[in-house]
């Protein structure tokens, strides 16, 4: 849950339904609580998606960090809002696809980038307290890939 300096209250979690089991909600409310939209996002993955913390903006727009894939093969990822709740852009962060990646924080940087921190497990090593700089638009030189989500409004 997050607020912006307009009081729009951005929540965001984990739904289940039958026809496409765990997906992503997001829910925009104004500073009076009336809903601004209410929109579902499914990238596919055999076990879900799972947002965990993110971001709102001055803008209307807002970016959810959380992890997608299957029980035990779990990449971080990043999912840029627009105001209206369409998909301005995403990412996938495949920092070892055969082990289970969390992020916990994100932060905005005074350059504009992003910081997030998890739990990772990369190929060869234990499991490291990640600590990432990307660019604003989730940009990184390595362990990056793409991640398609659908739009939803079930």
């Amino acid at each position: 849950m997050t607020t912006n300096s307009s009081g729009e209250l951005f929540i965001s979690g984990r739904t289940y339904s039958i026809a496409r089991e765990w997906d992503i909600f997001h829910i925009k409310l104004n500073s009076n609580g009336d809903l601004l939209h209410q929109k579902m996002y499914d990238a596919g993955t055999s076990n879900g998606e799972t947002m965990r913390t993110g971001i709102s903006y001055d803008d209307g727009s807002s970016l959810l960090l959380g992890d997608v894939g299957g029980w035990d093969e779990r990449d971080i990822t990043m999912l840029k809002l627009n105001s209206d709740g369409s998909v301005r852009w995403s990412r996938r962060y495949p920092f070892s696809p055969l082990f289970t990646n969390y992020p916990s924080d994100i932060i905005r940087t005074f350059d504009d980038g992003l910081i997030f921190t998890g739990d990772v497990r990369p190929p060869a090593y234990y499991r490291d307290a990640a600590f990432i700089k990307t660019t604003n638009h989730g940009a990184l030189v390595c362990y990056q890939d793409t991640v398609l989500f659908t739009v939803h409004s079930d």
